[in-house]
């Protein structure tokens, strides 16, 4: 004999669902930050990255009313430090801050435990910077126009200078080459930006460079170096006399633009509320006086509609441009 389904069990059952529904949809936000934050950066301290954080985390904690602590984990490029991240708890209580780097993490095929995509989750944007094109002082070419016909017309004559293979610096300049297109000009890799480098471009032995705004800006206003243009889609309040690429009249460069960042990011996983509660916590104090004035004087900005989602799409996009582009120049980790 059918057995059959009795309208009190489907009363039970519809009751037990609906009580569940609700209190699914009244539970609580997860509470943070519920202790101590710790914002991991993967480099030394009293660099630029380590500088920013110690600024945002200052204003973050003022505002919050609770800690921020700035631990520096630095080793093999910033790998080490963001592996820590990926694999801390998913709580919001550990945070990555890092730079532009981690897009060449796999545009490198570097080997990591991490996949900076599928196992982080860009909470928003600390800031962002840009590169000046910058040259030699004795160099003939003024201007952007005058720069890149100079080095068509002499294939392999200048250089340019970088803080190393696979360096932002490095893929910055290529950048440059490949908008233009058809030129040749000789890599110059050093161990870092600044020191030597600018030294062999003050003296000649190196021509150009595409170097941060926040690095070179000391050497311009002492002379040193000449700035031709700036990778920013518009001109530096501390440059105003500086024009854009875009502003150069070559067609190729209409629509250039290269910025580097600061980014935060958690593991995956953690929960979207407390994602939001981070970007919230971010923005309040990117937006706040001190961080402000702070900034200006580093040339970073702050970004606009900076949310998680549009995070992760420059995340995604700027690796797959780093990819494209290291791919081409057959850039592989050593």
């Amino acid at each position: 004999m059918r057995k059959q389904f009795r309208p009190w069990v489907t009363g039970i059952l519809g009751i037990g669902l609906g009580f569940a529904g609700t209190v699914w949809a009244q539970s609580p936000a997860p509470a943070w930050p519920a202790q101590p934050v710790r914002i991991v950066v993967p480099f030394s301290a009293g660099g630029p990255a380590d500088l920013t954080a110690r600024v945002v985390a200052d204003e973050m904690g003022k505002q919050l009313g609770r800690t921020f602590i700035v631990d520096n984990r630095s080793g093999a490029g910033g790998v080490t430090g963001t592996a820590f991240v990926a694999s801390a708890p998913k709580d919001g209580h550990t945070v990555l801050l890092t730079t532009t780097s981690l897009t060449y993490l796999k545009a490198l095929g570097v080997k990591t435990t991490f996949d900076p995509e599928e196992d982080l989750v860009p909470v928003g944007l600390v800031g962002t910077t840009t590169s000046i094109l910058i040259v030699n002082n004795d160099f003939p070419a003024k201007t952007l126009p005058e720069v890149i016909a100079l080095v068509r017309a002499n294939p392999g004559k200048y250089n340019y200078g970088s803080a190393g293979i696979g360096s932002a610096m490095h893929f910055s300049f290529e950048r440059v080459l490949a908008t233009a297109g058809g030129l040749q000009v000789t890599h110059v890799p050093y161990r870092g930006g600044g020191g030597t480098m600018m030294t062999d471009i003050m003296s000649g032995q190196v021509q150009m460079a595409t170097d941060p705004a926040s690095s070179t800006m000391p050497f311009l206003a002492r002379n040193n170096v000449r700035a031709i243009a700036v990778m920013s889609g518009k001109r530096l309040s501390t440059l105003p006399n500086v024009p854009t690429f875009r502003e150069s009249g070559l067609p190729e460069f209409k629509d250039f633009e290269s910025i580097g960042w600061y980014m935060m990011l958690v593991p995956s996983g953690t929960p979207p509320a407390i994602v939001a509660k981070i970007n919230e916590a971010l923005r309040n104090a990117v937006q706040s006086p001190t961080v402000q004035k702070r900034f200006a004087e580093a040339n970073l900005e702050v970004p606009a509609n900076n949310t998680p989602e549009n995070t992760a799409r420059l995340l995604s996009n700027d690796i797959k441009s780093a990819s494209e582009l290291a791919k081409r120049l057959n850039l592989k980790a050593n």
